[in-house]
């Protein structure tokens, strides 16, 4: 197969992965700007929603299954016979174990299995280009919409915050590489609306990566990024050393607009407020220390806090299978993620950070890796990586 048609190929898969956060943001869209969620109307909008994700993986299939039906049928089977081990192992959590099959294997497999079936990463850096312009207009849209009192998302929206991720992630990648006042707005603008109406756990993202693409390799500079490298640095001393001051002009400038930014008064406060998830971990962790050779089994975690998760990745993954098993896990992930960053190839690093900041680093405040599809395209992607070798971007 020539070369063009592989990119062809790769095209129609990273189509299907990015389908989901465009169609998701505009889903959002649709759905606050004309006041939709939880009405009839509004459920139709996401069943059309699901229609239009699924369309997309299903166009994709074919290829996927052509280039590799062993990893699909071996990764269906290891997901079965895990989640029917912990059905009989642990009865207790049946009721939370069979609403976790839906998403896990309608969403998370699949995710896995398509991302590692990816040869060319630059091809799936351009559609996520290409998305993240789509879901920054749908964001910044419905920003001014918020800021005119046009619509309302609460005290905070979270799934917002994150949906604005991805695009944040890559203008700064590309202001860091090649610096432009474009990519340089576009970021700022992400950030304030994040920082006005989402939650706290994407500012976290945005500030490992931007420490990743500092410590990873670098081309070589010109004398103008140079230029735009050092007053950039001068602004952020400047916004550090009255960090204080800037946080409660923001805060009382969008107050003026009628919203009131939970996430910066948060940020303003001298300690860290944890929204009640350290007692959800305390409980989880003391149940792992009654049991820490199997662990509670998956779904446990549920089970215990009543509905809710521990919303930490590795207490979920010991939780789940024991201290034993879990560290060897959390070991294979480290491992896996250590390719990536010992590389010396530039764009495979920066692949690797942006999506480790979409997939991976959420899931140690927020959300359950049985739940993210972005957690499983990550993991796919590390995979890949191991078994083959990359045609990088």
């Amino acid at each position: 197969m020539d070369s063009e048609q592989l990119k062809l190929e790769d095209k129609k898969i990273s189509i299907a992965l990015m389908s989901s956060f465009v169609v998701l943001m505009v889903q959002y869209l649709i759905l606050v700007s004309a006041d939709l969620m939880g009405t009839t109307t509004g459920r139709s909008v996401q069943l059309l929603s699901k229609t239009v994700v699924v369309t997309a993986f299903a166009y994709a299939l074919p290829i996927v299954l052509r280039r590799n039906k062993k990893r699909c049928i071996g990764t269906y089977l290891a997901g079965i016979s895990v989640l029917l081990a912990h059905y009989v192992m642990f009865p207790e959590n049946n009721v939370h174990q069979q609403q976790l099959m839906l998403p896990l294997f309608s969403m998370c497999l699949p995710a896995f299995i398509y991302s590692s079936t990816i040869c060319d990463w630059k091809v799936l850096r351009d559609i996520m280009k290409k998305a993240s312009y789509i879901v920054f207009c749908a964001g910044v849209l419905l920003g001014i919409l918020l800021f005119l009192g046009r619509a309302s998302v609460g005290t905070y929206s979270m799934p917002l915050s994150y949906y604005l991720l991805l695009p944040a992630l890559m203008f700064i990648d590309e202001f860091l590489d090649r610096p432009s006042l474009k990519d340089i707005v576009f970021a700022f603008l992400l950030i304030v609306l994040i920082l006005a109406v989402g939650s706290r756990g994407p500012i976290m993202c945005i500030l490992v990566f931007i420490m990743l693409k500092l410590i990873g390799p670098r081309k070589r500079l010109r004398y103008t990024d140079l230029f735009a490298y050092l007053i950039l640095l001068c602004l952020v001393v400047v916004m550090a050393l009255s960090l204080d001051q800037l946080l409660a002009y923001m805060y009382h400038s969008l107050d003026r607009v009628g919203i009131s930014s939970r996430s910066i008064l948060l940020f303003s406060q001298p300690q860290v407020y944890l929204a009640g998830r350290d007692a959800l971990c305390n409980r989880v962790i003391d149940e792992i220390a009654d049991s820490p050779f199997i662990g509670i089994g998956i779904g446990g975690d549920r089970r215990v806090l009543e509905g809710d998760y521990v919303h930490n990745l590795l207490i979920e993954l010991m939780a789940d299978y024991g201290i034993p098993m879990g560290s060897v896990f959390v070991f294979m992930l480290v491992l896996l993620m250590s390719r990536f960053f010992l590389s010396r190839n530039k764009d495979q690093y920066d692949m690797f950070a942006i999506w480790l900041s979409i997939g991976m680093v959420p899931k140690l405040v927020s959300g359950s890796y049985l739940e993210s599809m972005n957690f499983w395209i990550v993991l796919g992607l590390m995979s890949r990586g191991v078994v083959t070798r990359y045609r990088h971007p």
